[in-house]
Order: C-alpha cells, then structure tokens, then sequence
C-alpha cells in the first residue's frame, strides 16, 4: 500500500461553487479502490485517477 506521504507534500484545492455545508461533502469513494478520497488535497486526487491503483494508506 502506497503511503499518501509519497506523493509529495500536500497541495491544496479551491472548490469553485463555494465551500460545502458539511464535512462529509468534502469526500467521495473512489469507483477503482473504494476509498474515499478528500477532494481538499489534489494528491489524493491524482492518485485515484491512475488506473489500477492500490489504496492510499493515509495513516497518522
């Protein structure tokens, strides 16, 4: 499993339609791997994108 401190540091997004209301608006599964992605950071973005990927091992 691929640490999400790989990747890189962490490089932050702006949603263009304003902030969400809550918290969990912020996350979506991934349809490859089933994780859920946070959709605040463009690694995990990216990550999710590739074809066949493993999921991220987010950790503290």
């Amino acid at each position: 499993m691929t640490k999400l401190s790989e990747p890189g540091p962490p490089i932050p997004g702006k949603r263009h339609n304003g902030e969400p209301e809550d918290e969990p608006e912020y996350f979506y599964p991934c349809p490859i791997c089933g994780q859920l992605v946070d959709m605040r950071d463009l690694r995990q973005i990216m990550w999710h994108a590739r074809p066949g990927h493993k999921p991220l091992d987010i950790g503290p």
